[in-house]
């Protein structure tokens, strides 16, 4: 009897476990930006040129690939960048605007 529920037990953590599982591959496969992003990608998302984007990456403050002659952005790198951008307000409360 003991073997049965240990059996059991197993049976039950490896149902969750594929749960999890499939639900991780779901959200790789469902994501909305692919692992390399182009230049002119990214220059869209951000509501910049090409040349202000072209100074970010000479300032190291994004890091680009090459491939060839190509130059992607990783979606990795490109998540991090625009956390690192600053915000109006990080505080979450609205915005006192002063009167001149």
């Amino acid at each position: 009897m003991d073997l049965k529920n240990e059996f059991e037990k197993l049976n039950e953590k490896f149902d969750e476990l594929k749960a999890i599982l499939t639900t991780q591959k779901e959200a790789q496969q469902t994501s909305e930006l692919p692992p390399l992003l182009k230049i002119k990608e990214v220059c869209s998302l951000l509501g910049m040129t090409e040349q202000g984007l072209a100074k970010k990456r000479k300032k190291g403050e994004i890091r680009t690939v090459a491939t060839g002659r190509r130059v992607y952005v990783e979606r990795a790198e490109f998540e991090r960048f625009l956390a690192s951008l600053p915000t109006a307000n990080k505080s979450n409360r609205p915005l006192k605007i002063k009167k001149k």
